[in-house]
């Protein structure tokens, strides 16, 4: 016992120092005015956790942030297979394994909403559930997706529709339920400094929470 109490001890002080060391270059390269150098270092932890604790202490690294727009949270599963749960020749257990999730960003929800209307009219049905106003929704969207990988792999889904293939999905089995989504996005949101920021429910919203 004593033996892996004193390991841990020992892995926590390499990660602080690795943190240190990593914040010092960050440091470094935003002085210089180069963010894109400073991002780079964040992204090379090996640790999404770490990854996640830097990004926090680095406000203003992305370049994109600032205007207002929307983060968002949707879901996305087959249309057979949403039949099928309708229909209840299928367990809930099977559509949760089925499903996955999104956390994206966009200027207008409502316009992206639309466009995987278009998008994914063949083979997959969305539900839309929330989404935040914020001005700094690239840094948000990234904390949730670092979270989620602690959890598990990306998704790639190749569109029905486009035939292109859509990354950041995520399985519903490993990174939900969706009661713990919406509390790491309003933890998020205090931690970066918009402790008043609204989630506004989407269409889908009511089926979930």
């Amino acid at each position: 016992m004593a033996r892996t109490s004193a390991r841990r001890a020992a892995a926590a002080l390499v990660s602080c120092r690795l943190c240190r060391v990593a914040q010092q270059q960050i440091s470094l390269h935003v002085a210089n005015g180069d963010r894109a150098r400073a991002l780079r270092v964040i992204t090379r932890c090996a640790k999404p956790q770490h990854q996640a604790a830097l990004h926090l202490r680095n406000r203003g690294l992305y370049a994109r942030d600032g205007a207002p727009g929307h983060m968002y949270c949707c879901a996305s599963v087959p249309t057979s297979v949403y039949n099928d749960v309708v229909a209840g020749t299928i367990s809930q257990s099977d559509f949760e394994r089925a499903l996955r999730v999104k956390v994206g960003v966009a200027e207008n929800v409502f316009v992206r909403r639309d466009d995987y209307a278009i998008c994914d009219s063949n083979g997959q049905t969305h539900f839309w559930l929330f989404y935040v106003p914020t001005r700094q929704r690239y840094r948000i969207e990234h904390l949730m997706h670092l979270d989620f990988l602690s959890r598990a792999r990306r998704n790639i889904r190749k569109c029905s529709g486009c035939r292109k293939h859509h990354r950041e999905y995520w399985r519903f089995i490993f990174v939900g339920p969706f009661q713990r989504i919406r509390a790491r996005v309003f933890a998020l949101l205090a931690r970066i400094g918009e402790p008043g920021a609204r989630l506004i429910p989407l269409n889908d919203y009511h089926r979930v929470f």
